[in-house]
């Protein structure tokens, strides 16, 4: 799974067509169109009734949506927290929740580690609760849980 298939995804449904979610990533409306296909054989059904129309969500679609906003969210606090970190230097130490450990923070990571070889990352996996005391108790840098 990939970040930029959710993020076609949330860009379909924002904005109620494929077309102009493709248009809008920069990016063909095949290009785009494969992403839905990813996420719909992961996890096993429609996004999408597709007709004349237009696009209309599923159950499965509404229920992976608020899913995969949350995972953009924090995708986006991940990378803007560890930009902040990059421009002070040393190491960092992420906590989340298996699913953001599992799903976004492998790549973001590995991409950060790339470009600073030097920099000590660590990572721990835990559930929302240790997480928080983890972070209420200075042990990690950030924490990153799903959730509103």
């Amino acid at each position: 799974m990939h970040i930029e298939s959710h993020e076609v995804f949330c860009a379909v449904v924002e904005h109620g067509s494929l077309s102009r979610a493709a248009h809008l990533l920069h990016m063909t409306q095949s290009t785009a169109s494969r992403h839905l296909q990813v996420l719909e054989e992961e996890y096993g059904g429609l996004l999408f009734e597709r007709s004349a129309s237009g696009l209309t969500l599923t159950s499965l679609g509404h229920a992976l949506y608020p899913f995969s906003r949350d995972m953009l969210s924090c995708h986006m606090r991940a990378k803007e927290e560890i930009f902040r970190l990059r421009s002070q230097g040393g190491g960092l130490c992420v906590g989340a929740t298996l699913s953001i450990g599992e799903y976004v923070l492998p790549e973001l990571l590995g991409e950060l580690k790339k470009q600073y070889p030097l920099t000590e990352i660590r990572m721990h996996i835990a559930n929302t609760a240790e997480v928080l005391r983890l972070l209420i108790h200075h042990s990690i840098d950030i924490g990153i849980v799903e959730g509103r």
